[in-house]
């Protein structure tokens, strides 16, 4: 094509594109102007105005059907048809606002629930950390400790693995953390505290994860001792906006923590709650803190003549195991970090030989180490819900299809109220593609509604859920990615072609549009044979008795779990706790002192027993 025509086709394209009615009253007088051409012609052979009127009229073969042609091949004609398309499918959505608006809220419902619980198993069967690069990040797996069959280890043992690789500045890099423990922060001794969750860490923690921060700064190397003004404390993000309401002045300023000083230096990234999923510390502190702080969590050690005590600090015996490690390893480093690290631990390994027996060296297995996923190998939560939450998106999802079968029985009675249009519009020159697309366009227009309304729901019934779950908090990486808005679409998208597109299968599948079926206001399209009413309500009805049935087990099996006979007697039963952190008791009078108490306890009137 010579480039002179493109100048000349290129401007008429862009605006029938951008200009239709200028466009369509140009097509207009073109069509008029062909048409009395074509009139004063045959009334120059002859014939009357009249009838050479019609003879033109017959041979232009309808003015409709010309202008339908015209359009179709026009640039931009699908989407000035599509947006006809809308513009009629919401005035028809308009007419029916019952219909409509169950519609919606049932898609809404339906859907939301669905992507609620698919996003909740995301994040526990799947979690991922909020840290850079999280398919970098491992934990170490290899040893176990005697008694418990954790795999915990010693702080001088951390030591070693991570003085083992010294030297490599872009290398593997190695970080330590322990368990949550609960504590008591304060404003200043004697001021009411407040119950927190904290971990401690080694000083390279952050560092190694990547995480900055969002408010001063977070722990590094300087931290592994204690300066005058108190052990340097990272706030998690959430618990700083809660507790302190977002004060930026906080930054230097000194607080007790089980009866201990400490100095907040920084907040942690907004994203990052920790590296166990589910559980999120609401501060953090070197593992050097740990004596000072008073922390006690989980430990194991090999047994009697180890030399553990527990009333010293933790980071100079062998024997104490209490620490995870989690490293960042790049792609192609595993063999070589690994190698040193199983050289580094080898003392570890003779301590465990030395005290182990045979029976624990048998079920211990190989103490190599292995690299597995932290995310997904921290923690108790994926084992504790996976199952429940398949569960309940079985359930949820057996909801869905009850929802849209009960809106396909809805869309049914209106394509029959609607015979007569689709039976006017055929009649007129309709095709069957064109009949379908207006069903698409207000498929579009309800899915749209139902698409937001879902969203909405999903992110209120999520967090919902997980308040509901447990009695404490868990912390849970509910964002929405890409992930759950894909689902959330096909989710949607499936529902839509089940209400919406399998009432209109005659539509679809027919090899003609009967002409009895759609000229009655009151009959179906094709109204001789059966449009599968009959087969969606006996669908429905089996859906429901199944979701009845299942309801029914789980009542039934809760009511049976709480009246099982635990084997304890479960009532009147009292937790008591004292705080003796801001007292002059010594060690040593508080294990004199406990004793006493527990004997003036079961002295008092209505006490049974009493114990440590």
């Amino acid at each position: 094509m010579r480039p002179e025509h493109w100048l000349y086709t290129v401007p008429l394209r862009f605006r029938s594109l951008f200009r239709w009615a200028q466009a369509d009253q140009e097509l207009d007088d073109e069509l008029r102007d062909h048409l009395d051409r074509k009139t004063e012609g045959y009334v120059a052979q002859g014939m009357t105005r009249e009838q050479a009127h019609r003879r033109a009229r017959l041979d232009l073969g309808g003015i409709e059907q010309v202008k339908e042609n015209v359009r179709s091949v026009r640039t931009g004609a699908w989407l000035e048809t599509f947006l006809q398309d809308i513009r009629f499918g919401l005035r028809m959505l308009w007419k029916s606002p019952v219909f409509t608006s169950i519609a919606i809220l049932t898609l809404g419902l339906g859907v939301g629930a669905n992507t609620s619980v698919f996003n909740l198993l995301r994040a526990v069967v799947f979690p991922s950390l909020s840290v850079p690069a999280p398919h970098e990040v491992f934990v170490l797996h290899g040893m176990r400790t005697p008694n418990d069959g954790a795999f915990l280890y010693s702080q001088p043992a951390f030591q070693r693995l991570r003085e083992s690789m010294a030297g490599q500045v872009d290398g593997p890099r190695l970080a330590a953390h322990s368990a949550l423990a609960e504590g008591e922060l304060a404003a200043y001794i004697g001021a009411p505290v407040s119950a927190v969750s904290l971990q401690l860490v080694s000083t390279n923690f952050f560092s190694v994860l990547g995480v900055p921060a969002s408010v001063g700064r977070v722990l590094d190397g300087s931290d592994d001792t204690a300066p005058s003004h108190g052990w340097p404390v990272v706030l998690r993000y959430g618990f700083w906006r809660a507790h302190f309401n977002a004060d930026g002045g906080i930054l230097g300023r000194s607080q007790v923590l089980n009866g201990t000083l400490v100095s907040i230096v920084g907040v942690a990234a907004p994203a990052f709650d920790g590296v166990i999923p589910g559980d999120a510390p609401d501060l953090w502190l070197p593992l050097e803190a740990q004596h000072d702080v008073r922390y006690i969590g989980p430990f194991d050690s090999p047994g009697d003549g180890s030399h553990k005590d527990l009333s010293k600090p933790y980071n100079q015996q062998g024997a104490l195991f209490w620490l995870t490690f989690i490293a960042r390893v790049a792609p192609g480093g595993v063999a070589t970090a690994l190698a040193r690290w199983n050289a580094a631990f080898e003392p570890d390994r003779e301590l465990y030989e030395r005290f182990a027996s045979p029976e624990q060296k048998a079920a211990a297995g190989t103490t190599n180490f292995l690299l597995l996923p932290a995310a997904s190998n921290e923690g108790l939560l994926s084992e504790t819900y996976s199952n429940p939450l398949l569960v309940l998106m079985g359930m949820v999802a057996l909801l869905l299809l009850i929802a849209c079968l009960n809106l396909a029985n809805l869309q049914r009675t209106r394509m029959l109220r609607r015979s007569h249009e689709f039976a006017i519009r055929s009649a007129l020159g309709s095709s069957r593609q064109r009949l379908v697309q207006q069903l698409v366009a207000e498929m579009i227009a309800l899915g749209a509604g139902g698409g937001f309304l879902s969203l909405g729901i999903a992110r209120v019934l999520g967090s919902t859920l997980v308040r509901l779950s447990s009695d404490r908090p868990i912390h849970v990486n509910l964002r929405f990615g890409l992930d759950v808005y894909v689902f959330c679409l096909i989710s949607l998208l499936i529902a839509l072609a089940l209400f919406h597109m399998l009432p209109a299968r005659k539509l679809l599948f027919a090899e003609a549009l009967p002409a009895v079926g759609l000229t009655s206001a009151r009959g179906s399209i094709g109204a001789r044979t059966n449009d599968g009413g009959d087969t969606m309500l006996g669908a429905q009805i089996a859906m429901c008795v199944l979701l009845l049935s299942v309801a029914a087990m789980f009542v039934r099996t809760l009511r049976n779990l709480n009246g099982l006979n635990a084997g304890v007697d479960r009532r009147h039963i009292l937790t008591v706790r004292f705080d003796f952190y801001d007292s002059n008791f010594a060690d040593a009078a508080l294990s004199a002192f406990y004793p006493e108490m527990l004997d003036r306890l079961r002295s008092l009137p209505g006490v049974r027993f009493a114990v440590q």
